[in-house]
């Protein structure tokens, strides 16, 4: 208790002089004195830097460790200090580095709180002037000297003198002393002298003085003391023995330590040392004995580790480390020592010096005092740290960012600047690698009305073949191919016509499961605002034709490998199955099957089989009309096939079948396109036949509810719908009245030139008759656009005439609508991000597989509507209407989801549960009152027989062809810098050939899928519950009882126009 007394003295006369000089502008003071520039703390107390460190020693804020190190400050104790005496507005401690010094960072305090932001960088500047300072320090000097007094004795010079005059230092004191021990006086003992004197006489004299000299007493001094004798005998013996030391430092290389009496009287403290005598406080002794057992260690185990168990249980191990200052010297000293594979061993273990080192580097990476110089490190080691990535890898990352050549060569430029050496391969290193081979495309332009269109097409054999040749060299021992399906997609969207190829190379494996490889290549594309027959003929398809001609011919796809000699046994593929080899040296490895299929929508089905404009009307599979399968149970249509097709085509060009008449032409406007693919190989578009049914199923759920609810007349309704269809039909046949005069009017002028020149009156009459017929056929057109017009004005007028009407007159638009559109956004389908409000893919599954929630609050919202906003459906028939939906899609969903199998995966189990789906689904559409489309017909009709004939077609049909829209979207992006379209369409051939390298998409999926962190747990099972949800709402509907054929549910909207007409005749009656 009394040294804490004393130390709060001293503490407070410090905190007394900070408070005093708090006041004055504020300043960095160093606590080491460090250059005359720098002001030192010291000199602002007025006292030396030795005194000043003994001062803090006694206020408990530095601590002496001996003299090897001296007294050490305490940062962490002054700022508590500073806290306890509520001081940190006038005084702050800091670290910061000062150029010239020899440690990295030197402790600085700051003193004063004026001018806090004009406050320069510790180390710069010089000290402002302190109001009054010279009081303020001697009071600060006097106070401390009192405080020693008083505490430690009235004879501590170390306190009460030197410390109270700035100019005396601490080698004025008697000695240094680990600790502030102050003696006290002895009191003066008269014996003591006299045996000071004997023991001189006795020990001292006889060594250096004659005999007859020390029998005499002349020797002695008359007056003598016997403490300057003590202390200079003292003083004598410190000398001799700090020589001594001195020698055996040189020797033994170290200093005394001090030890507590505790340590020095435990048995269990360091046993072994007192066992056999080593001395505790020789440092040098304890230094000695390890340079020694080091030695031996080295001499009789060859090794330079010396392992022990320090108290832990665990062995640990201390390893001989030369100290290096600089990278040469470290370099030389661990290729002598071998002491880094030393440190990893000791570290980890022996054998895991390679997880080891990582985990060191890893572990030096977090730090942050280290980062940048690990950075550092690593930019001058270069590619030696981390090497360059291979070519592969390079492109996968330049196709995975959608990165043009310019943008990628910028990236690698900045790169080499950051890191300092090339961490991307080369643009040359790449094309080598994968980038020598690909398929130059044919182009061509065609002129349509005033539209010209640039047309490109690439082999379908030479793309096969390539790709094919491409997966057996790069997995040539996996290699495996029984089957390969070539399906061909033709779609138009985002302004052009393309067309793709979906390659599947299937096989069995030892199991007799079927393993498939599916690749989607680009194939053709012609940049057309829309696509038709014509424009097909005239640019890609003769070409593609006769390819597909080709291969069906083929029928199978051989492999070969040229010689290790030659072309470094480079392996190739080529259609047919019995081919000269070349040279005969090359080595046969195995031939498959090859079968071809088409894929799209129904619409370019009609196009490709001849039936363009016919979609809508007539089936692309059979020769059944719309109105033929409207009613359930009706009789099945003859199936179509490709020579069918195209002799039903010559009979009615030859005259054997009336054309005029709708029901012998049967939908046919000409022969076929395409002769390679069967019908029967035209797939089915399971996505059209997913968006197309639930859109209609959405509509007429929504025009269903609005009748219950939404005040909004019929006539409303229809005058918006009529004007609606009125403006598509008008802007059609603008359209065709301009096709017709640009395919005609060079014609016409031409017959007009000829009239006036031929005088044969035969020929002057065929050209009457032809220009006559053109001139009537435009006269037709004209008129049918003048009425097309006229209907678009009455239904424009119509409808302002009923916006205007009161009950139609609702400020807010349609609120039945809108709230159904707002359920469905929580849902996360918008309909009002899409063209028309139609869903696409996604907003389909999404709103099949949240069907029973989303039907559930629809008709919450319709039964909690107030009686006067209630139109028509009393609460039972609206829930009808809402179940009868909802059965209607849970059906629809699965049956979808067995149309879905992919090829030979389709099971017999699956094909009886999607027939159920289908005819309840069928039953339940009919019930609802809504018109069969010819997808829905498709449905009932086609797709479960087609199924179990080719075991499934999911992975054939036109979902990649929508995707290559987007792929080459991007690529289009990417080089969107060439204007030239031949030129753009070579590089994208480049492009999507490097791409579609196997190794490329590899990396790809390897690298994002290191970075994807996936769903987290909750999601996971939110998702879990939601199709948990879906397969018990699909195993319900299973349940309940079917439909019965050709029962009409009573409708809302036929129950609201009932209404209405009865409401209008009471009016008339009135």
């Amino acid at each position: 208790m009394a040294e804490i007394g004393k130390e709060s003295q001293f503490r407070d006369a410090l905190a007394t002089f900070l408070a005093k000089v708090g006041e004055s502008n504020a300043h960095w003071y160093s606590l080491k004195p460090l250059s005359k520039l720098i002001p030192c703390l010291s000199d602002a107390l007025g006292i030396s830097y030795d005194n000043m460190m003994i001062y803090f020693q006694c206020c408990g804020i530095a601590v002496d460790r001996g003299k090897a190190q001296g007294i050490r400050f305490y940062a962490e104790k002054f700022t508590n200090f500073l806290v306890v005496c509520s001081l940190e507005t006038v005084c702050e401690h800091t670290m910061h580095y000062v150029a010239g010094s020899k440690s990295q960072q030197q402790h600085f305090v700051r003193l004063g709180m004026q001018r806090l932001d004009r406050l320069s960088k510790p180390g710069t500047g010089s000290a402002p002037r302190i109001c009054d300072i010279t009081r303020v320090r001697n009071q600060f000097r006097s106070s401390i000297s009192a405080i020693a007094i008083r505490c430690l004795g009235p004879n501590c010079e170390v306190l009460a003198g030197p410390l109270a005059t700035c100019d005396k230092t601490m080698e004025e004191a008697p000695a240094r002393h680990t600790s502030i021990t102050i003696e006290e006086e002895k009191e003066n003992d008269p014996y003591e002298e006299n045996l000071v004197f004997l023991q001189v006489r006795a020990h001292l004299l006889p060594l250096i003085l004659d005999g007859n000299v020390l029998s005499k007493n002349t020797f002695w001094k008359k007056e003598c003391s016997a403490n300057e004798v003590e202390s200079a005998l003292l003083e004598i013996v410190r000398l001799i023995q700090e020589h001594r030391e001195d020698k055996l430092t040189n020797i033994l290389g170290s200093i005394r330590v001090q030890h507590s009496p505790q340590t020095k009287s435990k048995e269990n403290v360091f046993p072994i040392m007192k066992k056999y005598g080593i001395p505790l406080e020789e440092r040098r002794v304890h230094k000695g004995l390890l340079k020694e057992l080091f030695h031996m260690s080295k001499k009789v185990d060859k090794s330079t580790t010396l392992y022990a168990d320090v108290g832990d249980n665990k062995e640990s191990a201390f390893v001989f480390i030369p100290m290096s200052k600089g990278y040469n010297r470290l370099k030389k000293n661990e290729n002598k020592h071998k002491w880094f594979g030393h440190l990893l061993t000791a570290l980890g273990g022996d054998g895991n010096e390679q997880d080891t080192i990582r985990d060191l580097f890893v572990h030096v990476g977090r730090k942050a005092e280290y980062k940048e110089a690990l950075i550092e490190a690593i930019k001058m080691n270069g590619d030696r740290v981390i090497p360059q990535l291979d070519p592969v890898a390079t492109f996968a990352i330049q196709s995975a960012c959608n990165m043009n050549a310019a943008q990628f060569k910028t990236l690698r430029r900045c790169a080499y600047s950051e890191f300092g050496f090339q961490l991307f391969s080369s643009p040359h290193k790449i094309k080598q690698a994968i980038g020598l081979e690909h398929v130059e495309p044919i182009d061509g332009f065609y002129k349509y009305g005033s539209e010209m269109i640039p047309w490109m097409y690439k082999s379908i054999r030479e793309i096969v073949c390539l790709f094919l040749a491409t997966l057996l060299q790069d997995g040539k021992a996996d290699f495996r191919a029984d089957i390969i399906d070539l399906s061909i997609c033709i779609d138009h969207g985002k302004g052009h016509s393309r067309v793709s190829l979906t390659l599947v190379v299937r096989h069995r494996n030892a199991t007799g499961e079927w393993i498939e490889q599916q690749h989607v290549l680009s194939v053709a594309n012609a940049k057309c605002r829309k696509d038709n027959s014509e424009i097909v003929r005239n640019t890609f398809g003769p070409s593609l034709n006769a390819e597909l001609d080709a291969i069906k011919q083929a029928g199978h796809v051989s492999f070969f490998t040229a010689p290790a000699t030659e072309a470094y046994g480079k392996c190739y593929a080529v259609f047919g199955t019995e081919l000269a080899r070349r040279e005969n040296q090359d080595v046969f490895l195995l031939t498959a099957p090859v079968t071809l299929w088409m894929s799209g929508d129904l619409l370019w089905y009609a196009t490709a089989l001849g039936k363009e404009g016919y979609a809508g009307w007539w089936c692309s599979y059979c020769q059944l009309f719309k109105t033929d399968w409207q009613s359930a149970g009706h009789a099945e249509g003859n199936l179509w096939t490709i020579a069918g097709l195209s002799d039903h085509s010559d009979r009615i060009e030859s005259g054997e079948v009336n054309g005029k008449i709708p029901r012998e032409r049967l939908g046919v406007k000409e022969r076929p396109g395409f002769v390679a693919v069967a019908v029967d190989h035209y797939v089915f578009p399971t996505l059209h036949l997913t968006i197309g049914p639930v859109n209609d199923i959405l509509e007429n759920f929504i025009d269903e509810m609005q009748a219950a609810g939404e005040l909004y007349t019929d006539d409303y309704f229809q005058a918006e719908k009529d004007g609606r269809e009125a403006k598509e039909l008008l802007r059609d046949a603008v359209e065709t009245l301009t096709a017709f005069n640009d395919a005609h009017n060079q014609y016409e002028k031409d017959l007009k030139r000829q009239l006036r020149r031929v005088n044969d009156e035969d020929e002057r009459e065929v050209m009457q008759v032809d220009l006559e017929e053109l001139q009537e056929e435009r006269g037709a057109l004209l008129a049918a656009i003048d009425e097309l017009k006229k209907s678009s004005d009455d239904a424009k007028q119509r409808l302002k005439l009923e916006t205007n009407k009161p009950e139609n007159s609702k400020a807010f638009g349609q609120p039945v609508r809108a709230t159904i559109d707002d359920i469905l956004k929580r849902h996360g389908i918008d309909r009002g991000a899409h063209f028309g409000g139609a869903l696409e893919g996604n907003g389909c599954r999404k709103l099949l597989s949240a069907a029973t929630d989303i039907v559930e609050e629809v008709k919450a919202y319709i039964l909690g509507l107030p009686p006067e906003q209630r139109v028509v459906g009393t609460d039972e028939e609206v829930t009808e209407v809402c179940s009868s939906h909802w059965e209607l899609m849970t059906n629809l969903d699965g049956f979808l989801s067995g149309m879905r199998t992919i090829r030979f995966h389709l099971t017999e189990e699956t094909v009886a549960r999607t027939d159920r789906y289908r005819e309840r689904t069928l039953a339940l559409w009919r019930y609802l009152g809504m018109s069969v489309t010819p997808k829905a017909h498709c449905i009932e009709c086609h797709v479960i027989p087609l199924l179990v004939e080719h075991k499934g077609f999911a992975d054939l049909g036109e979902d990649s062809g929508e995707r290559m829209h987007q792929v080459q979207s991007k690529l289009d992006r990417r080089l969107g810098a060439i204007r030239d379209f031949k030129k753009k369409e070579v590089c994208k051939s480049k492009e999507e050939t490097m791409t579609s390298y196997p190794g490329v998409k590899i990396k790809i999926e390897e690298m994002l899928g290191k970075t994807s962190r996936g769903p987290s747990v909750a999601h996971a099972e939110q998702r879990a519950t939601k199709r948990q949800k879906k397969m018990d709402g699909r195993e319900a509907v299973l349940e309940l009882p079917v439909r019965a054929d050709n029962v009409v549910i009573t409708t809302l909207r036929a129950r609201r126009a009932a209404m209405l007409g009865n409401a209008a005749n009471a009016n008339i009656n009135n």
